[in-house]
C-alpha cells in the first residue's frame, strides 16, 4: 500500500534485535546505538508490486467506507455493560 520496498533482517528476528539493543544501550553494556550495524545483515528489498497495490487500495477503500458506516454503532457497543 506504501509504496516503499520492505528491507528484512536476515534470518528474521527484528523486534527481539531491537529489544536487546536498547538493553544493551539502558545498562551500559554497549555505548551507542550504531552497534546494531555489527550484529544484522539485510535481505534484499521486497519490492511492491503495482498490481496487487491496486488490488489491495480497493479492498482498503471498502474498508474505510465500512468503518464510518459502523463507527456510532462500535462506539455504543463499547458503552454496554
Amino acid at each position: 500500500m506504501t509504496q516503499y520496498p520492505v528491507i528484512c533482517i536476515s534470518g528474521g528476528g527484528e523486534a527481539p534485535y531491537g529489544d536487546a539493543l536498547l538493553a544493551a544501550v539502558g545498562v551500559g553494556a554497549v555505548d551507542s546505538y550504531e552497534v546494531i550495524k555489527d550484529w544484522i545483515s539485510f535481505e534484499k528489498p521486497v519490492k511492491p508490486n503495482p498490481v496487487n497495490s491496486r488490488i489491495y487500495e480497493a479492498y482498503f477503500q471498502q474498508y474505510i467506507s465500512v468503518y464510518e458506516a459502523l463507527k456510532d454503532c462500535m462506539d455504543e457497543l463499547a458503552r454496554l455493560p
